[in-house]
Parts: structure tokens; C-alpha cells; sequence
């Protein structure tokens, strides 16, 4: 799976790595199971950075409400350079 090979080579990369990296790792792509929606299927490839900062804020969005819905405590995901802020680099 896609969110585990990415965290399994931030863990090579950075072994000491903290649960907010790790967390938007495994979360960076949550869009594209919700909505089942890839690059694949845009029929305008000129779109595709719009579509990649809409997948990201979709998936930041998507995790933020998980994580507040499972009690993560808000600096977490919402500060900067936190879970939202981080998946939503992640195009």
C-alpha cells in the first residue's frame, strides 16, 4: 500500500521521525481512497496542479476531521507546519 511504503521510507530516512510527520505520511493520499478520483481520470492534463493542490487540501481536510473526531488535540493538526499544514504541501 501506497501510505505505508511512504511511511516505511520516511522511517528510513528519518528514523527519529515524530508522530506528526509520520501521521500526514500515512494520511497524505486519504483523498484519493474517499473519492476513488486519480490523476488517471482528468480529461485536461493542464488542470493537473489544480487538481494535485485540491486532492492535497481534500486529504488535509479529510484527516483534520478524523483526528479532531478521535480527539487529537488541536495544535497538532491545525498550527503551523502540523498535520493539516504538512498534507497540504504534499501534492
Amino acid at each position: 500500500m501506497h501510505a505505508e511504503l511512504t511511511l516505511e521510507w520516511l522511517l528510513k530516512l528519518k528514523s527519529d521521525t515524530n508522530k506528526v510527520l509520520q501521521v500526514s505520511a500515512l494520511a497524505h493520499d486519504i483523498d484519493r481512497a474517499i473519492s476513488g478520483i486519480t490523476e488517471k481520470d482528468l480529461k485536461d492534463y493542464s488542470k493537473i496542479a489544480e487538481f494535485k493542490q485540491g486532492h492535497a487540501n481534500e486529504s488535509a481536510n479529510f484527516t483534520a476531521e478524523l483526528l479532531k473526531k478521535h480527539n487529537y488535540d488541536q495544535p497538532t493538526i491545525e498550527d503551523d507546519n502540523n498535520i493539516k499544514a504538512i498534507i497540504k504541501m504534499l501534492k
